[in-house]
């Protein structure tokens, strides 16, 4: 994994020195040893690393600075304010920290009641809206180490460590409040608004499996191959028609097929025991690949093998595969913003479960806060990988789902 060594433009270069002396206030002592603390990921270092001059501005506490055009108002000390985070433009804190500035100020906001503060030691504490700041330059970044993101912001390596730690627990523990299931009065919405991509009647959510590539890891490094020999993590999700997930479940290694990822996930035992809680309305389902069991509610294509498929069948498959796309669409946004998910170079395997689910909680609340996300998947292709689905399920499909089924194949033959 190499690191990203950031090259200041041309124009701005002269300004870096200037712009340390106005940071020396904010930053912690840079005397504290480095020690050995959990880390989320290591590589090398390049000695010409510098902190980025987006960082020194923002981190820029003197508070008699002043501005060519009108002089600075006094800061708080050891903090970013929200005057200084606007005072770039949108576009350029959103391609380092992968969200609009008002939507960070918000995240912040949410933050500030699950993050518990750790003991300083003497040092200045670091304020909550820098830590969160290193979260997302490391999420939203793809391959660079805990070190390079230390120095960056100009902290230790261990309290990086420990920041980076501290806050992708806090994004899980926000899990609940912002991937949820949709309640009944959206299922109008949802079924219409995947009715509107291939007229697929009756959808409310779209069950899909990707893999998170990963470093191999130490123990049982041959449980975690999938079927395109890569090392990695199974994601399991249900999305709506916007993309937003309304349920993760992760943490198998890819090995496993996805529909032991399914029946052993908590939606699946919950969905199976209470079903009109999930469906209050029985026509409506989620559509899946191939790869899983077919229910009543959990909806999928014909098998295309030996047997003939009659027209009817090939119609009903189309749009199902069409409709199903926007679950891909929703796994590229996810890795185009969340670029760490391409690759998550941890050695510690056990903890990347919790990255992998503070980026899907922060796609949830970039989707509800933000309507523009082009710039995150231009260029980005769609995952192929579709959770590697065996050509059959393992589990068997039960009867009524094969009755639904039929029934949906002859309202799409007639319509």
């Amino acid at each position: 994994m190499n690191d990203e060594t950031f090259q200041p433009p041309n124009d701005i270069a002269p300004l870096i020195g200037a712009l340390y002396a106005a940071c020396d206030m904010f930053l912690m002592d840079d005397t504290c040893m480095l020690r050995k603390g959990r880390r989320l990921g290591t590589t090398g270092i390049n000695s010409d690393d510098r902190p980025s001059a987006l960082l020194c501005s923002l981190l820029s506490t003197d508070e008699g600075e002043k501005s060519p055009e009108k002089p600075a108002k006094a800061r708080k000390r050891g903090s970013i304010e929200g005057e200084a985070l606007m005072a770039f433009k949108d576009n350029q804190f959103r391609l380092h920290f992968r969200m609009n500035a008002d939507t960070f100020e918000m995240l912040c906001s949410v933050l500030a009641h699950h993050v518990k503060e750790n003991p300083s030691r003497g040092r200045k504490p670091v304020p909550l809206d820098r830590k969160v700041l290193m979260c997302l330059w490391f999420l939203g970044s793809q391959g660079e180490s805990i070190r390079t993101i230390a120095k960056t912001f100009d902290v230790c390596e261990s309290s990086a460590s420990v920041i980076l730690d501290s806050i992708i627990k806090a994004l899980n523990n926000l899990k609940t409040m912002v991937i949820q299931w949709p309640s009944a009065a959206d299922i109008n919405d949802i079924v219409q608004g995947f009715f509107n991509i291939s007229a697929f009647p009756n959808v409310f959510g779209i069950m899909a499996t990707t893999h998170i590539p990963i470093l191999t890891p130490k123990d049982h490094p041959e449980v975690f191959v999938n079927r395109k020999k890569c090392h990695t993590i199974v994601l399991q999700t249900i999305c709506d028609h916007t993309m937003k997930f309304t349920d993760c479940y992760t943490g198998w290694p890819g090995s496993v097929h996805d529909s032991v990822v399914l029946c052993e996930s908590d939606i699946f035992r919950e969905i199976e025991n209470n079903t009109a809680h999930y469906f209050p309305e029985e026509d409506v389902h989620l559509l899946g690949a191939v790869a899983y069991p077919l229910k009543k509610w959990l909806v999928t294509p014909y098998l295309e093998d030996e047997n003939y498929l009659l027209p009817g069948h090939q119609e009903y498959n189309r749009r199902l595969t069409e409709t199903r796309l926007i679950a891909q669409h929703a796994f590229t946004l996810l890795r185009g913003r969340w670029k760490r998910l391409k690759f998550v170079g941890m050695t510690r395997t056990a903890l990347i479960p919790n990255v992998i689910m503070a980026c899907c909680v922060l796609h949830n609340f970039c989707l509800s806060h933000e309507e523009e996300f082009k710039d995150f998947v231009n260029g980005e292709p769609l995952p192929d990988d579709d959770g590697f689905p065996s050509p059959t399920p393992s589990y068997p499909d039960d009867e009524a789902g094969r009755l639904k089924r039929e029934a949906i194949m002859a309202y799409i033959s007639n319509n």
